[in-house]
C-alpha cells in the first residue's frame, strides 16, 4: 500500500480487512472473474510471483525503483507477463560518503472501516419485523413487547437493545511500522543493510488477533579484481498471525444478522445466545475463548551474482548471471475450542448456559507444516561495445526455475482441556 499513488499504470486495491492480507495490484485491470489478474512481480530479478510473494513481502524503505511493463515490453517474460509485468530494484550500497549514512523511519497510524451499516434498533426491528408479517398473513411477534422500549417498561434482563456494529467493530485499529538502514561503502565493497518491524491489529473490538512482521536485508556488492565483480543478497522475514476460527466474512454475516433486542453481554456479564448455535460475535472477535488460529512464516531469500569482463577474449564482451534460493516454511495450529453463551429464561429468572462447538462439541486441534524451496538459475552472454559513430549491443541468455514443495498435516479430536494444545493430549 505504500506505493499506491506513488507508480503510474499500477492500482493498488485493500479487499480485505484481515492484518497481513496483501492489497490487490493490477496492471491490466480486472480480466477474470475465477483466475488470477495479479501481475508477475520480478524483485531485483528474480520471480517471487511462483512461490506466492506479493509486494507485501517487501519493506517499502527498501525500494528503490519500481518499473511496469506491459505489452511488447513485457514479452521477455513470456505467458507469465499476461497481467502485466512489475519489476522491484532494492537499494544498494554506495561509496560515496566518507562515512556510513544511517536512516530511521517510523510511523504509529490508525485504520479506519470505509464505511460501517446503520442497523436498526430493537424497537425498529420489531415494528419491521411485525410490518412483515402482516403483510404475510401471520400473527406479529412482538406487539405486546416493543412498545415496551418507548414507556420503559421492557424486561432489561430477558430484551437489550445492541448496536452490533457498534459491538464488534471499533472506530480504528492500531498499526504501526519501524526500520532501520545503513548504506556505505568504499570503491572496493558497497553495503546496504536494514531492518523493519510492523504491527497490526483487526477492527474487532476488544480482542486479541494480531499479526506483526519482523525483516531484515543485507545487499552486498564486491569489486574482487578489475574484470571481476560478485554480490550477496540476503533478506529474511518472519510474519505472526493470530487470527481466530472464523473469517471476517463469517462475522460480517454474524454481526448484521444478529438480532437487536439480544444481548452481546448480560448487565451481569454473561455472553448472549448470538442466532447461529451459541456464535455470539462479540465473543467470537475477541479469541479469548472459541480457539485460536496460529500461523508462523518463515522466509529465507538469498542471491548470489557475478559480473565477469572478459576483454582477453574481445573488448566489450562479459558473463554475467545469478543463483536464487527462497526458502518459505510454514508452522499453524488452529484450535477450535467450545465456549459458553447463556439464554435467559424469565419465568426461573435464571440464565441457561448453552455451551457451543462447531464440531459437535468437541475440542480439536489441528497442525501443519509447510516447506518449499524456489531455485532461479540465470546466466547472460553480453556483447557491448562501440566502433567509431556505430554502436553494437548483443545478448544470449538462459534461465531456468524449478520449485519443491511438501506439506503435512495432522488432527486430533476430543481433548479435555484446551489448555494443552498439544496433539498428543487428543
Amino acid at each position: 500500500q505504500a506505493i499506491q499513488g506513488a507508480t503510474a499504470g499500477v492500482t493498488i486495491t485493500q479487499t480485505s480487512s484481515i492484518p497481513g492480507d496483501a492489497p490487490d495490484a493490477l496492471v491490466r485491470g480486472q480480466n477474470s472473474i475465477n483466475a488470477n489478474s495479479g501481475p508477475y512481480i520480478v524483485v531485483d530479478g528474480v520471480p517471487i510471483s511462483k512461490s506466492g510473494g506479493t509486494l507485501n513481502d517487501i519493506n517499502p524503505n527498501d525500494i528503490e525503483s519500481i518499473n511496469v511493463l506491459k505489452d511488447a515490453s513485457a514479452a521477455i517474460y513470456g505467458s507469465q507477463a499476461a497481467n502485466g509485468v512489475i519489476l522491484v530494484t532494492t537499494k544498494r550500497g554506495s561509496s560515496g560518503n566518507d562515512k556510513p549514512m544511517v536512516n530511521y523511519s517510523g510511523s504509529v497510524s490508525l485504520t479506519q472501516n470505509t464505511r460501517v451499516p446503520d442497523l436498526m434498533n430493537a424497537y425498529e426491528y420489531m415494528t419491521y419485523s411485525d410490518e412483515v408479517r402482516k403483510y404475510k398473513g401471520e400473527a406479529p411477534l412482538y406487539e405486546n413487547i416493543k412498545e415496551g422500549y418507548l414507556d420503559g417498561t421492557i424486561d432489561r434482563l430477558q430484551y437489550g437493545d445492541t448496536d452490533w456494529m457498534k459491538a464488534v467493530f471499533r472506530n480504528v485499529a492500531p498499526q504501526t511500522r519501524h526500520s532501520l538502514s545503513i548504506n556505505g561503502g568504499t570503491d572496493k565493497i558497497k553495503y546496504y543493510v536494514s531492518g523493519d518491524y510492523s504491527y497490526q491489529e483487526p477492527m474487532y473490538r476488544n480482542t486479541v488477533f494480531n499479526y506483526n512482521t519482523y525483516q531484515v536485508r543485507s545487499n552486498i556488492d564486491a569489486q574482487v579484481s578489475k574484470n571481476l565483480k560478485i554480490g550477496v543478497d540476503l533478506d529474511g522475514r518472519k510474519e505472526r498471525r493470530n487470527m481466530g476460527i472464523f473469517d471476517s466474512d463469517e462475522i460480517f454475516w454474524e454481526t448484521t444478522n444478529a438480532y437487536p433486542y439480544l444481548y452481546d453481554y448480560y448487565p451481569n456479564g454473561l455472553p448472549g445466545p448470538g442466532i447461529n448455535q451459541g456464535n455470539n460475535p462479540a465473543l467470537l472477535v475477541s479469541g479469548k475463548d472459541t480457539g485460536y488460529d496460529k500461523v508462523d512464516d518463515y522466509f529465507v531469500n538469498s542471491k548470489f551474482t557475478f559480473d565477469l569482463k572478459l576483454p582477453w577474449i574481445t573488448e566489450g564482451l562479459s558473463l554475467s548471471g545469478y543463483g536464487a534460493f527462497n526458502f518459505h516454511f510454514r508452522n499453524e495450529k488452529y484450535l477450535i475450542d467450545v465456549w459458553d453463551t447463556y439464554h435467559y429464561d424469565p419465568t426461573t429468572q435464571d440464565y441457561i448456559k448453552q455451551t457451543t462447538n462447531p464440531k459437535g462439541g468437541t475440542i480439536k486441534l489441528t497442525q501443519s507444516h509447510e516447506n518449499s524451496l524456489s531455485r532461479t538459475l540465470h546466466l547472460k552472454l553480453n556483447y557491448d561495445r562501440t566502433f567509431g559513430d556505430h554502436h553494437i549491443s548483443a545478448f544470449v541468455a538462459y534461465e531456468q526455475n524449478k520449485y519443491d514443495g511438501e506439506v503435512f498435516e495432522a488432527f486430533r479430536n476430543y481433548f479435555l482441556n484446551s489448555k494443552l494444545d498439544y496433539l498428543s493430549f487428543g
